[in-house]
């Protein structure tokens, strides 16, 4: 991340705060978590309205949108889903309440156990967003159509509705 997008920065920072407290308090027993991960916040960018980037703990991966500054707010109600066009295509995500702030969440996996160590963890998460930021290659375009053969009509092509002897 850059300089220029401190928006960014914080909005990471504050989610990696936020899941490393709440793994502390709720989740550090909990069979669920994979304990060679940590929390960290992967490739947080601006898109479009969206500040966009993958929130990894050591129980899922997801996917996270939150509203820029300055643009409209997540009115979706928690639990609904609300699909957004990425360059690799339409995510649906469902509309969470996050320290008082409505952001969008995508599950990648949960749970998190088929990570050997924290590095297979971020390189997969980097690998993601990549992925969801490239836009797809177009499709190639069809093979020609093969030309249709011509069948000469004779009188007796004629009398056998143009079918070959």
């Amino acid at each position: 991340m850059t300089d220029v997008d401190r928006e960014s920065q914080e909005l990471a920072a504050r989610l990696e705060q936020h899941f490393a407290e709440l793994f502390e308090r709720c989740m550090k027993d909990m069979p669920i978590c994979n304990f060679s991960l940590q929390v960290a916040c992967v490739g947080f960018q601006p898109f479009g309205d969206f500040t966009l980037g993958i929130v990894l703990t050591p129980w899922f991966m997801n996917i996270c949108a939150a509203p820029r500054a300055g643009a409209p707010k997540v009115e979706d109600q928690p639990g609904a889903t609300r699909t957004l066009a990425l360059p690799a295509g339409n995510v649906d995500f469902l509309a969470t309440d996050l320290d008082g702030e409505r952001l969008l969440f995508a599950s990648l996996f949960s749970p998190m156990q088929d990570f050997v160590d924290h590095a297979a963890a971020l390189a997969t998460a980097e690998a993601a967003m990549a992925a969801l930021m490239k836009t797809p290659d177009p499709a190639p375009p069809p093979p020609p159509e093969k030309p249709k053969e011509k069948v000469a009509l004779d009188r007796r092509a004629f009398f056998r509705l143009g079918k070959r002897a």
